[in-house]
C-alpha cells in the first residue's frame, strides 16, 4: 500500500476547500508538510492570510495565529516543542473583540478561562485545574 505524503493530503484539503488550481495554492502550503522544520503561511482564496505558524516533526510548534476571512485575528496560540498548547491562548470574535482568554499547560487548560460576548462583556468564567473543570461562573443577565 502506497503511503500518501502530507503534501498530497494538504493539497487535497486545500483543493476541497476552494483552491481549484495548483497555481492558486501558495508554495509554502505545498512544501511545509515535507520539511522537518519551517515557518508557514496559509491563504484564503481571496489572498487574505488564513494561518501562520511553525511546523516541526509533523506538528505545530511555537507561535500560531489563525485569521478570519476578513483579516481579523481569530486565534492566537503557542505550542510546545511536542505540539501541545501552552501559555496564554486567545480567541477573538470576527469583529476583533476578545472572545476567550485562558492559560494552557502541556495541552490542558489551567486556572481561569474567561469568555466574552461580541460587545466585549465578560459572560462566563471557568476554572480549570490540570484540564479538569473545577467551577463555572456565569454573568447574570437582567431584562
Amino acid at each position: 500500500m502506497k503511503k500518501l505524503g502530507l503534501t498530497t493530503i494538504l493539497y487535497l484539503s486545500l483543493t476541497a476547500s476552494g483552491f481549484s488550481q495548483l497555481s492558486n495554492v501558495p508554495l509554502a502550503c505545498l512544501t511545509v508538510a515535507n520539511m522537518h522544520s519551517n515557518s508557514y503561511t496559509l491563504y484564503y482564496p481571496n489572498g487574505v492570510i488564513e494561518e501562520t505558524g511553525n511546523w516541526k516533526n509533523h506538528r505545530n510548534v511555537g507561535d500560531f495565529k489563525r485569521y478570519y476571512k476578513n483579516g481579523q485575528l481569530a486565534q492566537d496560540f503557542h505550542f510546545t516543542i511536542s505540539g501541545k498548547r501552552d501559555g496564554v491562548q486567545k480567541y477573538y470574535h470576527e469583529n476583533g473583540k476578545l472572545k476567550i482568554i485562558g492559560k494552557w499547560r502541556n495541552g490542558e487548560a489551567v486556572g481561569l478561562v474567561k469568555v466574552y460576548d461580541r460587545s466585549g462583556k465578560l459572560v462566563e468564567v471557568v476554572d480549570y485545574s490540570d484540564g479538569k473543570l473545577e467551577s463555572r461562573y456565569f454573568e447574570l443577565i437582567t431584562f
